[in-house]
């Protein structure tokens, strides 16, 4: 009895069931339905930055879309927020501000959009914002921070970005209260040369941090580029060429200024303890001579002093000068040319003789020797060449001063 029961129950399910198949696919296949927070695609936006008015879409959060659909059941139950598609197509809007515009629906392909039928839409047209697309110019400002360590210099022309500019583009309100990109740098320390890349930050004038969320730029990053050199001081000296009885114990020399500032690397300062200026012979110093010498410094080390040329005297002490006259009899032709004859054109010489006082008294015209060397002379004809002065040995530490030229007439041997 009680199986009986149980199988009449369940035969009036089955029967129940299949009544409602029936109904719905043939007695009453028509359904409504409504499908909730469609996503919205937009489309044609790459192409707003092209328009003869450029625009940039400033709507972030695009509203969903609610569809009342009609059709039939089986194909309405297919349809769900993932699988139906709508499109606002943007291309064609020319203006800034709010627009309202219309979108497009689709449907999975497998579904015939002629047997559906849309009974609402919410909302009924897709609601955006645009703002006109701005492009300029920014220059990149650095700012530093801390210092190098002492001793260490960085000039303007030492530094180096590989962006001085940066190209910016987005909505006008934003481009617009942008006025430079800003890196900083922390010198705290340094001593070596360095060269880095920074992210930047945009600007108002100010220095104020802006928002760049919707701003497009040219370079993410500028590298900076700093020469770092170090600096020295280093004395200023001559170089002396003792002779014409003048040395390096007998003359003052005055050099102003004394030392001059130099910047470089470790490497090129290594070893630079002091600068020559250049060499004076003393033997052409009669008394004193003032002159300026330039500046000249080796490669890689830079003049921060901002002295290009240094004034010089050398004045001699404690020697004085006395005039002899040399007969041509004391005047030696050495080295002749073979073949050659020499003759001696020049008759007396004046020779100006520096020393002691001592020495000078004690000097003669006699004691006083010319030498003139030929060596060297292959073509007959006058030569005019600078004689060698010799002095006996007592009078060690005298010599000429200015030395005359001589005159030689060399002519072909018979």
């Amino acid at each position: 009895m009680l199986k009986n029961k149980f199988f009449m129950i369940l035969l009036s399910a089955v029967i129940a069931f299949g009544l409602w198949v029936y109904v719905v696919t043939v007695i009453s296949p028509e359904y409504e339905t409504t499908i909730s927070d469609i996503p919205v695609t937009i489309e044609g936006e790459d192409l707003l930055e092209y328009k003869k008015i450029p625009l940039v879409l400033m709507t972030e959060d695009v509203p969903k879309v609610s569809l009342k659909l009609y059709g039939n059941r089986s194909d309405l139950n297919k349809l769900t927020n993932e699988n139906i598609t709508i499109r606002v197509d943007v291309a064609n809007v020319a203006e800034p501000g709010e627009q309202s515009l219309n979108f497009t629906i689709s449907y999975p392909g497998h579904i015939n959009e002629n047997e559906i039928q849309v009974q609402s839409r919410d909302p009924g047209r897709i609601t955006l914002f645009f703002e006109r697309l701005v492009r300029k110019e920014v220059p990149v400002e650095v700012i530093y921070t801390g210092a190098l360590a002492e001793g260490y210099i960085v000039d303007k022309s030492d530094v180096t970005l590989d962006h001085e500019k940066v190209s910016i583009s987005g909505p006008e309100s934003a481009v617009e209260n942008i006025e430079k990109a800003t890196i900083e740098v922390d010198l705290e320390g340094r001593t070596e040369s360095f060269s880095e890349a920074y992210r930047y930050t945009l600007c108002n004038g100010q220095g104020d941090p802006m928002d760049a969320s919707r701003i497009v730029t040219n370079a993410a990053e500028v590298k900076h580029t700093m020469i770092i050199r170090k600096v020295k001081e280093i004395p200023l000296r001559l170089n002396l060429i003792e002779g014409g009885g003048a040395t390096a114990d007998t003359v003052d020399v005055l050099i102003e200024p004394k030392t001059i500032r130099v910047a470089g690397s470790e490497a090129a300062l290594e070893g630079l303890d002091e600068l020559v200026l250049g060499s004076i012979d003393l033997s052409k110093i009669s008394t004193m001579t003032r002159l300026d010498m330039d500046v000249v410094l080796p490669t890689g080390v830079t003049n921060i002093s901002g002295v290009s040329k240094v004034g010089v005297i050398v004045r001699v002490k404690e020697r004085q000068t006395k005039t002899f006259v040399v007969t041509q009899e004391q005047i030696q032709l050495v080295n002749v040319p073979e073949k050659m004859k020499a003759t001696l054109v020049s008759q007396n010489l004046t020779v100006t003789i520096r020393g002691t006082q001592e020495q000078l008294d004690a000097l003669t015209a006699e004691d006083i020797t010319v030498k003139v060397d030929l060596s060297g002379e292959t073509k007959k004809g006058m030569v005019t060449l600078k004689p060698e002065i010799l002095l006996p040995e007592q009078f060690q530490g005298a010599g000429s001063v200015n030395a005359p030229s001589v005159s030689v007439e060399l002519t072909e041997e018979k």
